[in-house]
């Protein structure tokens, strides 16, 4: 008999959505405003319980890393991500792609791998598999592979003593707004958060250039009790009562015509490709 390859679970569900940037602009008081009139519009399009507000919760730079042709990203589906908050780095490596079995075949067990789902407006999955250190980016591959060795047997050798750049130069300011909750189901609650971002070398701390909703539920951190059926980790009366909350956000008129913006790049890309 053929052997079965074993699914490994997914640790977090996360739905994203691109929110138009303008509406950001300002001071910290505007910004608490526009988020007291978003979370409104969140709760005007749902039956389920939204508790809480959207308050600051950090504020990071956020710089990302590869190969002058961007071969990491392009060729190989490798995101290398360094985050700076009061004087520490934490640099994360991250393996993305819609298909869940390739991501898989990247996944090696370990304490702080994360192998997590994203949802795209309509409904398009990427799925990711990520490990973090607690270091500054490394300056050429040879040291990124010191610091996750695994790397070694997925790209091969050709790229020995490459060096990384910062990549277009680009340096985010990342401001965090978390604190609003929806509630799917007795088990889960969606965590709702805001991320805007800023460009640095603009020297302009109240105009953003990308914003982003997402809410998120993890696995095995359960509201009150676990899903009737534990082991599945995500139950599927909490995934619908989740798809139709995504749902009523992307068809809502009020957000499609104030905060929803479609055709922002993600906050990926966007480091990117400007």
């Amino acid at each position: 008999m053929i052997p079965i390859e074993p699914i490994i679970p997914i640790t977090s569900r996360e739905y994203k959505m691109m929110l138009k940037a303008e509406r950001f602009v300002g001071d910290g008081n505007a910004v608490d405003t526009a988020l007291e009139r978003f979370r409104d519009a969140v709760r005007d399009t749902t039956e389920l319980e939204v508790r809480g507000d959207f308050e600051f919760d950090k504020k990071q730079e956020v710089r990302f890393w590869d190969l002058p042709d961007h071969w990491l990203y392009n060729e190989q589906n490798y995101v290398l991500r360094t985050r700076n908050r009061n004087d520490k780095a934490s640099l994360t490596l991250k393996c993305r792609h819609g298909d869940r079995y390739f991501v898989q075949s990247r996944v090696v067990i370990a304490e702080d791998a994360k192998f997590e789902e994203d949802l795209k407006p309509r409904f398009t999955h990427l799925f990711s598999y990520s490990r973090k250190a607690e270091a500054d980016a490394p300056k050429d591959v040879d040291v990124l592979i010191d610091l996750f060795p695994d790397l070694k047997n997925r790209i091969g050798q050709p790229l020995a003593g490459s060096r990384l750049e910062l990549v277009r130069n680009f340096v985010a300011i990342e401001r965090v707004y978390s604190g609003l909750k929806v509630e799917l189901s007795k088990s889960f609650d969606a965590e709702c958060a805001v991320v805007v971002w800023y460009d640095l070398s603009e020297g302009d701390d109240e105009t953003p250039v990308v914003a982003e909703f997402s809410f998120r539920y993890p696995r095995n951190k359960w509201r009150k009790k676990p899903p009737a059926e534990p082991h599945n980790a995500f139950d599927g009366f909490t995934g619908l009562a989740a798809h139709g909350f995504y749902t009523a956000l992307q068809d809502s008129k009020a957000l499609k015509e104030n905060w929803l913006d479609p055709e922002s790049k993600t906050k990926t890309r966007f480091a990117y490709e400007g």
